[in-house]
């Protein structure tokens, strides 16, 4: 997870919450600029400001270990749920918004900062079949 501080010019941070892998992007959108693209997700925020969604880069490392570390630390496999969020958190994303980034689901749909807490996570969803 340490190389989000160590790539200058991270885009977008793809993280698969399964086993909570983190991939980097500097890559552009297919269509228009990363900024249109990050406008075009900020344009879905219907209430609140960009800031309710919005995390600095040094603090997407500490909001993504503690989610791991509260549901269930290392492991090869989990099924994340939260409370605010509907179904399945399988993937996180964090698009590089002016200076922070917008914290996503796996369809680009804003999330608010407060839903990415240790709190907000369903512990009744402890079945083996999710968490082994």
């Amino acid at each position: 997870m340490e190389a989000i501080d160590k790539m200058p010019d991270v885009n977008i941070v793809h993280c698969d919450t399964r086993d909570f892998h983190i991939f980097l992007s500097q890559t552009k959108p297919v269509l228009g600029t990363h900024e249109e693209f990050a406008e075009r997700i900020v344009n879905k925020i219907k209430k609140g400001e960009p800031e309710d969604y919005m995390f600095a880069r040094s603090e997407i490392l500490g909001c993504l270990a503690a989610l791991e570390a509260n549901s269930g630390g290392k492991r090869k496999w989990r099924y994340l749920e939260l409370k605010d969020i509907k179904g399945w958190t399988k993937y996180l994303r964090f698009v590089k918004y002016k200076d922070g980034y917008i914290a996503c689901d796996r369809e680009y749909v804003p999330l608010k900062r407060q839903w990415l807490n240790a709190e907000n996570i369903v512990h009744d969803n402890d079945l083996d079949y999710k968490t082994s």
